[in-house]
């Protein structure tokens, strides 16, 4: 490869990380509801959990190092590598953790994480009790399609085992039959 290649493909790989750099924080901040100079300041937990996820996403989709990384959101490489690991290690056992892993690796905000965003709106303009209800009502009506989600197969969590269910199943139906239905 000649050093004209090397630098070709060099800057081609700056760009394509500048502009996956973009689109991971942008797609953090439609998850979360959260701008990105709010989660990178603050230690609440919802916005230590969106630094969390930034950190996989950029990790995921460019080719930056974990140095990197960490001078982008003004933390170190053990940071940056212990938040790879909690988002790895928790979307097995936290569905809420798991489906924004999902929704991460898939580069893809569901209808429901959008619909947050308006409840919010709406709760910001009503100010009273009566006129919140309406508007969260009206958000509902007008943007949620209630029987079919855009992306419901990412929001499902894992599948459960079929002996599970049967137990399940069968707990149900010893309710029923003690109640007399």
């Amino acid at each position: 490869m000649t050093f004209e290649e090397r630098m070709q493909q060099a800057s081609q790989e700056a760009y394509d990380n500048r502009e996956n750099t973009k689109l991971s924080i942008k797609l953090v901040e439609d998850l979360m509801g959260i701008s990105k100079d709010d989660f990178l300041v603050s230690r609440t937990r919802n916005k230590v959990l969106s630094r969390h996820l930034l950190h996989y996403a950029l990790r995921r989709k460019t080719t930056m190092t974990l140095e990197a990384i960490g001078s982008l959101t003004h933390r170190d490489h053990a940071t940056v590598s212990h938040s790879i690991h909690y988002i790895e290690d928790n979307a097995q056992y936290d569905a809420y953790i798991g489906v924004l892993k999902k929704c991460i690796d898939k580069e893809v905000v569901p209808e429901v994480f959008k619909m947050r965003d308006k409840f919010l709106l709406s709760n910001n303009c009503n100010k009273g009790e009566d006129t919140k209800v309406e508007g969260i009502f009206n958000v509902i009506f007008k943007h949620i399609d209630l029987f079919q989600y855009e992306n419901a197969n990412i929001l499902q969590p894992d599948k459960v085992s079929s002996k599970e269910v049967r137990k399940e199943t069968r707990r149900n139906r010893l309710e029923r039959e003690m109640r007399g239905a």
